[in-house]
This record gives C-alpha cells, structure tokens and sequence, in this order.
C-alpha cells in the first residue's frame, strides 16, 4: 500500500513540474514577443504599470493565501492545510 502513494506523489510531482515548465515556456514566449510590442502601442509608462499591477496582485495572493511552513511539523501542516 505504501509503494502505490509513493507512486502517486511521484506521479503528482511530474505533473507539476512538467506543468510549471510548459507556463515558464509561455510566460518567456509572451514576454520576448510582447513587451515590444506594449513599449511600441502602450508607451513605456503603460507598460510598467501594466507589470507593477500584476505585481500587486502577486503580492496580495502571496499574503492571502500562501502560509508559512518554516518551523512547523507535518502534523500542524497537516491540520493547517487540510479542512475537514
């Protein structure tokens, strides 16, 4: 029993990481083929303010939903994480 959950956490980890890899691909895309772009149509203060607002945002999803972890066992994880 123990080997299938290990192998469904491995499986997870795959996932993830091949996820992460193709959106780190897009997001690379996006920005080498349209940041010159916004800079030429938006005008560079356009552009910053369009990057200073998703910055903004990553910040306030950071604080609202990212928890701390440093110092705490897999037992509080678990009961901080997980909702019955």
């Amino acid at each position: 029993m123990k080997m299938k959950a290990t192998t469904s956490i491995n499986i997870l980890i795959s996932l993830t990481v091949a996820l992460g890899g193709f959106f780190n691909s897009f997001s690379e895309c996006f920005c080498y083929s349209g940041v010159p772009w916004e800079l030429s149509n938006l005008r560079p203060t356009m552009t910053l303010g369009i990057y200073a607002l998703f910055s903004f945002l990553a910040i306030l999803f950071v604080h609202g939903f990212v928890v701390e972890t440093k110092g705490k066992s897999l037992e509080e994880l678990e009961q901080m994480l997980i909702k019955n």
